[in-house]
């Protein structure tokens, strides 16, 4: 039974396989690691970056608004969201759908909130 590898042995792994330039079956069959698991934790390391890259800073501005004031997110072509209290949330849902759907043109760049 293999012994169980944290996520950062595993990361380690994978980005010393990249560097290597071994063919896969090579690399694997030297540490001992079928190629398949390799695959896997390539693929787990790709979705995590990912999402690592649609994360962007919060810029948070006390009293932009007024207290209580909301939510206003500026996206990179210039489109902007704001949400105030007492928005109706299903409508919001149907926003965010939208915008999901629509070509990204650089993603986000600035989301501020004044609470």
């Amino acid at each position: 039974m293999e012994e169980k590898r944290s996520w950062a042995e595993k990361l380690a792994v994978v980005r010393a396989f990249e560097a290597s330039g071994k063919p896969r079956q090579e690399f694997c069959r030297a540490i001992g690691l079928a190629p398949t698991t390799l695959d896997g934790w390539r693929q787990r390391a790709r979705e995590s970056q990912i999402a690592h890259q649609r994360l962007v800073p919060l810029e948070v501005k006390p009293g932009g608004w007024g207290a209580g004031a909301g939510v206003a997110i500026e996206l990179a072509n210039g489109r902007r969201i704001e949400v105030r209290p007492g928005f109706d949330a299903e409508t919001l849902v149907q926003v965010l759908a939208v915008a999901e759907r629509m070509p990204r043109a650089g993603g986000c760049t600035r989301a501020s909130a004044a609470w």
